[in-house]
Parts: structure tokens; C-alpha cells; sequence
């Protein structure tokens, strides 16, 4: 989008997590066009000595044709070498979030844009030993997803069923809002990441492109469950209350 064209620029933003090494491209679409692929990209800008990239990306574009004006700037996110550990903490925490979201069914093969955009609205939440974190009955409309420690499922105080570091529940629930079927209780220290369902349709209202995958792969999911749930009715003799289409 260019200033000047029109009254209102429509301006896109991204919040996620910049950490100490991290590289960071600012072009226009002169070189963006001509980029091959993420893979290039990323192998041209770990280039050891940083002030080569930029001419490297800009010879790049005018070899490939330069029909438009070439701008590139590359900016590295400072190293301090006595927070090294801390450093390779924060770059552990973050991969071992987004690792986790692809587990999911629900955000699996979404892009690096996409993803930190679900990771921006989900909340991290810390449940002690013996932590409830659901009671069995309760209204649910959220998802938990486990990235480190275990949870217990119980029904009716007997243990079903554990959840472990990238398992999650209550995906489903972010359709609609639901009654827990058991009871979750944290057999460890257990870190999570949670995603409520109003938090959920904000980003699905603000971002429709993202918002229509998301709700198709859901719609699909439901759709399954339900088809499931009448194949065992009807197996187990119980009248069918719709039809499987």
C-alpha cells in the first residue's frame, strides 16, 4: 500500500515475540516480489557479516528483472552475552509454544503470520499440584493446551485419561459453549497456554481470512463428531435423532 494514493491507508499489524538474534527484513514489494522462497530468504539473511545482506537482496531483485524500486533494511535484535541462558530460555519457550499449536487439529499448517496472531490472543496460565482446573459439569468455552506437566481427566472421580506437554481439550467448545465431562486436575506443576472462546471470535471478526479457516476446520471437526456419535447410537441400538449427510 502506498501514502498519498488515498485519504485512509488500511495498515496491517503483527505483535509477536522478538528475541535477542532474531534478523529482521524491511523491503518493499520491488524485492518482496522476487523473493523465491522462505527457505532462500532465511539462508541469505543468517549471513554471518549482517551489512552484506541488504546488497545481496537487492542484487538478488534487479537480476531477477528490477522493474520497481528496491528497498531493503535489515535489522538485528542485539545479543547481550551475559544473558546468553536467558536468551536461549526465551528462544525455547517461544518454539516450544508454537510447536505446540500445531499440534493442535484446529491450527495445524496455519503460517508463521497466522500462528503468532492465535499465540497474541492465548493466555499463560500456571496450575499447581492438585489444581482443578474444570469441574466436571461446569461450563467451558475455552481450550487448554498443555506445553509442560500433566493433567488428569476424571469422570465421576475415576481417572480416564491424561493430558500431557502438547495434548489439549475443550477445542470444541470454542464453537460453542459447552459442560465439561469431567473433571481436570493437575497431577504436576503444569504450564498452559489457554485460549478463550470471546477472545477466539474477536480474532476470527478482525482478521475474516483467518477467521473462515479457522471456523471451516472447526464446522469439520463438529461435523465428524457428530457423525461418529450417530454411527454408536445407531451400533448400540438407539434411534438415530438426525441424519449423516
Amino acid at each position: 500500500r502506498a501514502v498519498g494514493q488515498q485519504e485512509v491507508v488500511q495498515v496491517d499489524t503483527l505483535q509477536f515475540a522478538v528475541l535477542p538474534g532474531d534478523r529482521l527484513l524491511l523491503c518493499s514489494d520491488g524485492l518482496s516480489e522476487y523473493i523465491p522462497d522462505n527457505d532462500w530468504l532465511a539462508d541469505t539473511l543468517a549471513d554471518a557479516d549482517l551489512d552484506n545482506v541488504p546488497d545481496t537482496l537487492v542484487a538478488m531483485a534487479n537480476d531477477a528483472g528490477g522493474k520497481d524500486n528496491i528497498t531493503a533494511v535489515v535489522v538485528q535484535v542485539a545479543v547481550d552475552p551475559e544473558q546468553r541462558e536467558a536468551t536461549l530460555q526465551l528462544q525455547t519457550d517461544f518454539h516450544v509454544k508454537i510447536d505446540a499449536l500445531n499440534n493442535v487439529w484446529l491450527f495445524d499448517d496455519l503460517s508463521f503470520t497466522q500462528m503468532n496472531r492465535v499465540l497474541d490472543i492465548c493466555t499463560a496460565e500456571v496450575y499447581p499440584v492438585g489444581h482443578e482446573v474444570t469441574v466436571e459439569g461446569d461450563g467451558i468455552a475455552h481450550l487448554i493446551l498443555v506445553l509442560e506437566g500433566k493433567l488428569e481427566l476424571r469422570r465421576r472421580g475415576q481417572p480416564v485419561a491424561i493430558i500431557g506437554g502438547g495434548e489439549h481439550v475443550g477445542a470444541t467448545s470454542l464453537a460453542r459453549p459447552r459442560r465439561a465431562r469431567g473433571t481436570l486436575v493437575a497431577l504436576q506443576r503444569t504450564h498452559a497456554l489457554v485460549l478463550h472462546r470471546d477472545d477466539f471470535n474477536a480474532l476470527c471478526q478482525a482478521r475474516p481470512w483467518l477467521g473462515i479457516a479457522l471456523l471451516q476446520r472447526l464446522t469439520l471437526r463438529l461435523g465428524d463428531t457428530l457423525d461418529r456419535a450417530l454411527v454408536a447410537d445407531a451400533d448400540a441400538g438407539e434411534p438415530l435423532t438426525g441424519s449423516i449427510v
